[in-house]
């Protein structure tokens, strides 16, 4: 994961530093984040282009023998409601890329940052997660208090404190999951919807 600087000098180094670190790496390789970098015109909203800078990032590309994954769904990662750019990608070396083929990046949601979220899809499948995952916007809706307290209070025979504080989650997060099944449904429904509805939104806004 990187994060490249805004100085044009320190661009160059950051690359050569990504240079140095592949040379000392065997084997397979990916690099994704923002690169604060583009590769071609077609990059960027507007003609303000520093053709020094993208002609080094290509020769960059070229000389690493790097593929770059496919960015599904945008044309642009970054936006600051003036200029619009493509400076978060991904590259991966032939053996990474015959260990994952077929990997894309799929653009998400934009609505809590200037850069455009990227989800990294591949075709292995997995294992679906059917534990407790607390979802962080429940405390906010009405009835979360009165289940919590009514399951951490119930009785319990148990005095180990350990098996005790054990027990209590294990029923917490029970009472919790049957909880947002019956009464919060339709709100992740809902929040699916806005978070598509702000995608499409992004789309529109290149145009």
């Amino acid at each position: 994961m990187v994060y490249g600087p805004q100085d044009d000098q320190e661009k160059v180094q950051f690359l050569q530093d990504l240079s140095e670190l592949r040379n000392s790496i065997n084997g397979k390789w990916l690099v994704i984040g923002d690169f604060n970098l583009i590769l071609q015109a077609q990059d960027k909203s507007n003609q303000n282009l520093n053709r020094r800078m993208m002609g080094i990032f290509r020769n960059w590309v070229n000389r690493m023998q790097l593929k770059e994954l496919k960015l599904c769904g945008r044309r642009f990662t970054w936006s600051n409601d003036v200029t619009q750019t493509r400076i978060d990608r991904a590259f991966c070396t032939a053996d990474w890329d015959m260990m994952l083929p077929g990997c894309q990046l799929q653009a998400l949601s934009s609505s809590v940052s200037d850069h455009c979220p990227l989800l990294m899809v591949g075709q292995r499948e997995i294992a679906r997660y059917i534990g407790f995952r607390f979802e962080v916007f429940w405390p906010q809706v009405q009835g979360y208090e009165e289940v919590v307290q009514d399951a951490w209070n119930r009785n319990l025979s148990l005095m180990n404190p350990y098996l005790r504080l054990r027990t209590k989650l294990q029923r917490t997060g029970k009472a919790l999951k049957a909880w947002a099944k019956s009464k919060i449904g339709h709100v992740k429904l809902l929040l699916c919807a806005a978070n598509q509805l702000v995608g499409i939104l992004d789309v529109v806004q290149e145009f």
